[in-house]
Protein backbone atom coordinates (compact mmCIF):
# COMPACT_ATOMS: atom_id res chain seq x y z
CA UNK A 1 0.00 0.00 0.00
CA UNK A 2 2.92 2.11 0.61
CA UNK A 3 4.08 2.05 -3.30
CA UNK A 4 0.51 2.85 -4.48
CA UNK A 5 0.65 5.50 -2.12
CA UNK A 6 4.12 6.85 -2.72
CA UNK A 7 3.51 6.89 -6.63
CA UNK A 8 -0.15 8.24 -6.86
CA UNK A 9 1.30 11.20 -4.29
CA UNK A 10 4.14 11.43 -7.39
CA UNK A 11 1.81 11.33 -10.28
CA UNK A 12 -0.59 13.78 -8.16
CA UNK A 13 2.90 16.22 -7.49
CA UNK A 14 3.44 15.90 -11.13
CA UNK A 15 -0.18 17.58 -11.98
CA UNK A 16 0.34 20.84 -9.94
CA UNK A 17 2.48 22.35 -12.16
CA UNK A 18 -0.04 21.47 -14.78
CA UNK A 19 -2.99 23.37 -13.64
CA UNK A 20 -0.96 26.12 -12.33
CA UNK A 21 0.66 26.60 -16.04
CA UNK A 22 -3.61 25.96 -17.29
CA UNK A 23 -4.67 28.17 -15.01
CA UNK A 24 -2.46 31.08 -15.77
CA UNK A 25 -3.02 30.55 -19.73
CA UNK A 26 -6.46 30.58 -18.88
CA UNK A 27 -6.58 34.11 -17.08
CA UNK A 28 -4.27 35.07 -20.03
CA UNK A 29 -6.64 34.33 -22.56
CA UNK A 30 -9.62 35.80 -20.91
CA UNK A 31 -7.92 39.18 -19.75
CA UNK A 32 -7.34 39.42 -23.51
CA UNK A 33 -10.40 38.89 -24.45
CA UNK A 34 -9.95 35.27 -26.06
CA UNK A 35 -13.12 33.46 -25.29
CA UNK A 36 -12.68 30.21 -27.04
CA UNK A 37 -9.06 29.90 -25.87
CA UNK A 38 -9.73 30.06 -22.14
CA UNK A 39 -12.67 27.61 -23.04
CA UNK A 40 -10.36 24.92 -24.00
CA UNK A 41 -8.02 25.60 -21.31
CA UNK A 42 -10.67 24.93 -19.16
CA UNK A 43 -11.59 21.60 -20.96
CA UNK A 44 -7.76 20.97 -20.58
CA UNK A 45 -7.91 21.87 -16.89
CA UNK A 46 -11.26 19.63 -16.04
CA UNK A 47 -9.33 16.69 -17.97
CA UNK A 48 -6.36 17.26 -15.85
CA UNK A 49 -9.42 17.16 -12.66
CA UNK A 50 -10.46 13.92 -13.82
CA UNK A 51 -7.29 11.88 -14.42
CA UNK A 52 -6.45 12.97 -10.84
CA UNK A 53 -9.30 11.99 -9.38
CA UNK A 54 -9.19 8.44 -11.26
CA UNK A 55 -5.56 8.02 -9.70
CA UNK A 56 -6.77 8.52 -6.78
CA UNK A 57 -10.00 6.77 -6.76
CA UNK A 58 -8.12 3.34 -8.16
CA UNK A 59 -8.23 0.59 -6.17
CA UNK A 60 -5.63 -0.90 -3.98
CA UNK A 61 -4.25 -4.00 -3.84
CA UNK A 62 -0.92 -4.76 -5.16
CA UNK A 63 0.90 -1.99 -6.62
CA UNK A 64 0.75 -4.28 -10.21
CA UNK A 65 -2.93 -4.23 -9.93
CA UNK A 66 -2.99 -0.39 -9.20
CA UNK A 67 -1.09 0.66 -12.32
CA UNK A 68 -2.77 -1.60 -14.49
CA UNK A 69 -6.55 -0.27 -12.86
CA UNK A 70 -4.63 3.25 -13.44
CA UNK A 71 -3.59 2.50 -17.07
CA UNK A 72 -7.08 0.74 -17.94
CA UNK A 73 -9.61 4.13 -16.84
CA UNK A 74 -6.68 5.78 -18.37
CA UNK A 75 -7.67 4.06 -21.57
CA UNK A 76 -11.28 3.70 -21.50
CA UNK A 77 -12.45 7.24 -20.15
CA UNK A 78 -10.61 9.00 -23.57
CA UNK A 79 -12.61 6.21 -25.95
CA UNK A 80 -15.69 8.62 -26.15
CA UNK A 81 -13.83 11.46 -26.99
CA UNK A 82 -12.02 9.83 -29.84
CA UNK A 83 -15.42 8.42 -30.95
CA UNK A 84 -16.55 12.37 -30.55
CA UNK A 85 -13.57 13.37 -32.69
CA UNK A 86 -14.07 10.87 -35.10
CA UNK A 87 -17.25 11.77 -35.82
CA UNK A 88 -16.72 15.88 -35.63
CA UNK A 89 -14.80 15.24 -38.39
CA UNK A 90 -16.81 13.23 -40.50
CA UNK A 91 -19.66 15.79 -40.22
CA UNK A 92 -16.89 18.82 -40.34
CA UNK A 93 -17.29 20.04 -37.14
CA UNK A 94 -14.17 22.17 -36.59
CA UNK A 95 -15.60 23.48 -33.14
CA UNK A 96 -16.21 20.00 -31.53
CA UNK A 97 -13.41 18.45 -33.19
CA UNK A 98 -11.22 20.93 -31.61
CA UNK A 99 -12.67 20.48 -27.90
CA UNK A 100 -12.37 16.60 -28.37
CA UNK A 101 -8.56 17.27 -29.84
CA UNK A 102 -7.82 19.60 -26.47
CA UNK A 103 -8.88 16.48 -24.66
CA UNK A 104 -7.20 13.64 -26.43
CA UNK A 105 -3.89 15.55 -26.34
CA UNK A 106 -4.15 16.32 -22.60
CA UNK A 107 -5.13 12.89 -21.68
CA UNK A 108 -2.03 11.35 -23.42
CA UNK A 109 0.22 13.71 -21.58
CA UNK A 110 -1.15 12.96 -18.08
CA UNK A 111 -0.88 9.30 -19.36
CA UNK A 112 2.61 9.53 -20.20
CA UNK A 113 3.07 11.17 -16.74
CA UNK A 114 1.52 8.15 -15.01
CA UNK A 115 3.92 5.68 -17.36
CA UNK A 116 7.34 7.58 -16.15
CA UNK A 117 5.99 7.83 -12.38
CA UNK A 118 5.34 3.98 -12.82
CA UNK A 119 8.58 2.96 -14.38
CA UNK A 120 10.64 5.55 -11.99
CA UNK A 121 8.92 3.51 -9.19
CA UNK A 122 10.31 0.00 -10.06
Amino acid sequence: MEQIDALRRRYLARLEPLRSAIEARRGAYAAAGCGDDAALEKIRLNIVNIFATLATAAGGGDRGAYCRACLERFETVPANWRQRLADAQRHGDAATAAVETVKLETAAVLTAIFREEMEAAQ
